[in-house]
């Protein structure tokens, strides 16, 4: 099937993720983010196993209510139903989960399933700034800092 990951990829990832790194301010968002009081998911197209031991090398993992990889959703995104299974899941709703992506495919799940969208854009990013920006997401950020601003306006408004 096309959606599989090849387990020749998983296997060369696996061999060579203690030479991956994160973004530098990756880390310290994610901390911040879970200090202020936020649940955190990923919902990624990457495998969880992949998944699991990156953010174990990061020392991240314990910040994340749930990870789901691609393997734990019969549907993918750009299709809504993952985010909305995720949010029936873990009671969340649509006030109050917010979707943060690199990929046009996230702010198309985003806004399929209702929520707010935040599109990353570095210069490092396989989806460039003006392909993210035709999405029309509700945000388009280049540094991470920004997330704790914009969770700090709706903490405000709610």
């Amino acid at each position: 099937e096309s959606d599989k990951i090849p387990k020749e990829y998983v296997k060369k990832y696996m061999e060579n993720i203690d030479k991956i790194r994160p973004f530098p301010d990756v880390v310290d968002t994610v901390q911040k983010i879970h200090k202020n009081g936020h649940s955190i998911v990923i919902l990624s197209h990457t495998p969880r196993k992949i998944l699991d031991e990156s953010l174990r090398l990061w020392g991240i993992s314990g910040y994340f209510v749930r990870i789901f990889g691609h393997e734990d959703m019969k549907k993918q995104k750009p299709l809504p139903h993952p985010i909305i299974e995720i949010m029936h899941m873990l009671g969340f709703n649509t006030t109050n989960t917010i979707m943060i992506g690199d990929m046009k495919e996230d702010i198309q799940s985003a806004k399929k399933a209702g929520i707010t969208s935040i599109a990353v854009s570095k210069e490092t990013s396989y989806h460039t700034r003006e392909k993210l920006s035709k999405e029309n997401p509700h945000y388009i950020i280049s540094s991470l800092d920004e997330i704790i601003q914009i969770l700090e306006k709706y903490d405000h408004q709610r």
